[in-house]
């Protein structure tokens, strides 16, 4: 007889170690020489790793019931519980996703084969399948969250998969950008859920917070802003088909459907149904015609997408959630054979065209034709070749926001940056008293302000790394410490040594060599090697509190503590934490990415 706890546990064991381990091995196959052995090693991983997986997804089709849930208290190092749920809808989608993602390891292994950057493919690959394991095995808030940003951040960093070429970084850090205002609505509608006593999210009720949630999914699906998805087809072509065609922008609806199954009488009210299916009929008519004017196979694929997920999130909404899961398959599985044939793309067409003997191919869009005059068609096509002017305004303010479209340290960009985060810093405070009635003390206000500080402060240094590390570092203290201060009232003078290290921080960037005017490089100032760059990476996204990464503990015990009692200080600490983020990538790929790290040429791989 089996012991079903111990094989559920078992499983989600195996699924996340295996694909940590995986990501750590592959880095560390990159230090192997010769090259050709390293590849192989690579090689290895992804073949030995399909059969493993292969059969533990046969025992789990075959010994788990559905239904069965399970909790794992304490799991490793996190200080809150994994909520397990094996239903048939969880079990079909781990299936789905591990076989497109073995699917898709297996095509890079020759497709990316000898690629400069093959190693860093591979390991963020693996970091993706841990946070899609981590979504659908996992239902407890947090979690959820940590697949989230997991998801975001393996996401942002494929699309500067070519760091050497400065518009993929730009590209990269404005999709980091809007990832992060859809993190904000997705972690306040979980704050708030664990305030109200849930900490399974697919019993969230309140018709706000499932609000939050559809929108922030409608943002990582890409129906807000809907050009965005196409900026992001600067990684590879496998890295496309994965994140862009198949799970990263399904997954959202994935998590919505999971609510979904659990309000049989729908998800909001007519009135803000209607809302929603309107802003989503337009995002997926609008791709519609910008996909019929791009020259651009990926971007033609990419705003396809986006219509096809607007009709998914249309059939959520109306309650067709069967249907909506079969959509999502079958257009995950099309949409990533499109990517992987887009390279042949013209050869498939030129055949078409041997094939029919030179005869005329006749046009998609035969429908626009039979219902609009050609006077509005023109109209339309005109607008849509300009992207609908949205893009042109809505990246601008991106770009002057996070000093894209200048190599300068200039005032003018740090005093847009200054009032935009100030007003958001304002409205998440109105939004606290709105909701929770909570208002914080003089203390808090003024620690919140200091850790504020360090962070203009880091932004200020983003092309000095001692003085930056220093600033964010003590941004993220000033933080954690409004939350320490709570449990040790006697820890209040901390505030004034804090007060007085940012003076001496603010004289030392004024007087630094440094100028506000000076003009630098925007990209790969700092000489280093690759490896010495992944390795601050990782030292950053410690510092900043990201998932499964150094102060990331320390939050997450904290948070359980006053997540009842004060989630105003948890949201507002997460704004500060969000604007750390962004401050930080800024500074990384200002500094540490856009060099092409040139690579003497090897043997052959010996196919295996």
């Amino acid at each position: 007889m089996i012991n079903h706890a111990a094989f559920l546990t078992y499983i989600f064991y195996y699924f996340i170690l295996s694909s940590f381990g995986r990501t750590l091995f592959v880095m560390f196959c990159r230090q192997i020489s010769p090259k050709r052995e390293a590849e192989l090693r690579v090689r290895y991983i992804v073949n030995y790793g399909f059969f493993l997986d292969f059969f533990h997804l046969l025992a789990v089709v075959f010994i788990v019931h559905s239904g069965e849930t399970l909790h794992l208290y304490n799991f490793l190092f996190f200080g809150f519980d994994f909520a397990l749920s094996f239903d048939y809808f969880s079990i079909g989608f781990l299936i789905f996703s591990l076989l497109i993602l073995n699917i898709t390891a297996r095509f890079s292994l020759f497709y990316l084969s000898r690629d400069v950057y093959y190693f860093k493919f591979f390991s963020l690959l693996y970091v993706l399948q841990l946070a899609i394991l981590l979504l659908v095995l996992s239902r407890s808030l947090e979690s959820l969250f940590v697949g989230w940003e997991l998801l975001g951040i393996s996401s942002v960093l494929l699309i500067a998969f070519y760091e050497h070429r400065m518009s993929v970084l730009k590209n990269s850090l404005r999709v980091l950008l809007i990832y992060k205002i859809s993190d904000l609505f997705f972690y306040t509608a979980l704050i708030f859920a664990a305030y109200t006593g849930i900490h399974d999210y697919v019993y969230i009720d309140n018709e706000w917070m499932i609000g939050f949630i559809l929108l922030a999914c409608l943002i990582k699906s890409s129906l807000f802003p809907w050009f965005w998805l196409p900026r992001a087809m600067e990684g590879p072509t496998p890295s496309s088909a994965i994140f862009y065609g198949a799970l990263a922008t399904h997954i959202p609806v994935y998590i919505l459907l999971n609510i979904a199954f659990h309000h049989p009488h729908g998800l909001l009210n007519p009135v803000s149904q209607s809302i929603f299916i309107c802003f989503i009929l337009i995002s997926a008519s609008c791709s519609s015609m910008l996909g019929r004017q791009v020259n651009d196979v990926k971007n033609s694929i990419a705003y396809a997408t986006i219509a096809q997920l607007g009709a998914i999130y249309i059939e959520v909404l109306l309650g067709f959630y069967h249907f909506a899961v079969l959509h999502i398959f079958s257009h995950a599985v099309f949409r990533a054979f499109e990517f992987f044939r887009s390279p042949s793309q013209i050869y498939i067409r030129h055949s078409i065209a041997r094939n029919y003997k030179n005869k005329i191919i006749h046009a998609t869009g035969l429908h626009y034709e039979l219902l609009l005059p050609k006077k509005i068609r023109n109209y339309f096509y005109r607008i849509a070749y300009h992207e609908f002017y949205l893009p042109k305004i809505i990246m601008g303010v991106i770009d002057q926001f996070l000093a894209l479209n200048t190599s300068y340290i200039n005032r003018s960009a740090l005093k847009l940056y200054v009032m935009i985060t100030l007003l958001l810093y304002v409205f998440t405070q109105m939004f606290i008293l709105f909701f929770f009635h909570e208002s914080f003390s003089y203390i808090d206000e003024i620690m919140f302000v200091t850790a504020y500080l360090f962070n203009i402060l880091a932004m200020m240094n983003k092309y000095l790394p001692k003085m930056f590390f220093a600033s964010i570092s003590l941004s993220v203290f000033s933080i954690i410490n409004i939350l320490f201060e709570k449990i040790h009232p006697d820890l209040k003078w901390v505030n004034a040594v804090l007060l007085a290290i940012f003076i001496v921080l603010f004289i030392r960037t004024i007087m630094s060599k440094v100028k506000i005017t000076n003009r630098l490089n925007y990209a790969g100032r700092v000489q280093t090697t690759q490896g010495v760059s992944y390795l601050i990476l990782l030292a950053g996204l410690a510092i900043i509190g990201a998932p499964g990464c150094g102060t990331f503990f320390i939050w997450s015990h904290l948070e359980h503590l006053f997540i009842t009692k004060n989630p105003g200080l948890i949201i507002q600490s997460f704004l500060l934490l969000t604007l750390n983020t962004i401050v930080f990538f800024r500074f990384y790929y200002a500094n540490y990415l856009g060099r092409y790290d040139k690579q003497g040429s090897y043997e052959t791989v010996r196919l295996i």
